[in-house]
């Protein structure tokens, strides 16, 4: 529901990704998931307005925790491109075989 409300209130994309903690099962540290989004928003964008409109837009009591890392600008279909190695062709010809 949260990375829904973040596009609705800014960010182009989002991706969730869950991580559990492992507790030992001899212990009595109680288990629980941690839920990690990842979302890129345009440079222009107030990322903390964002994040708190997309908080309470869902009923969220308090803000999330989270950090903002500025990525480096790139031509992302360049470097998709760039990823895939070069393949190899030839020239050929298919003709058509008329069987009597």
């Amino acid at each position: 529901m949260f990375s829904e409300a973040l596009l609705c209130f800014g960010a182009s994309s989002t991706s969730v990704d869950e991580h559990d903690n492992d507790a030992d099962e001899n212990s009595d540290e109680i288990a629980f998931m941690q839920i990690y989004i990842d979302s890129i928003f345009p440079e222009c964008e107030d990322v903390d307005e964002c994040i708190l409109n997309a908080a309470n837009s869902i009923g969220l009591k308090e803000t999330p925790r989270y950090e903002v890392k500025m990525g480096e600008q790139c031509n992302w279909i360049k470097k998709t491109q760039e990823s895939f190695p070069p393949v190899e062709g030839t020239l050929f010809f298919i003709a058509s075989v008329e069987v009597i």
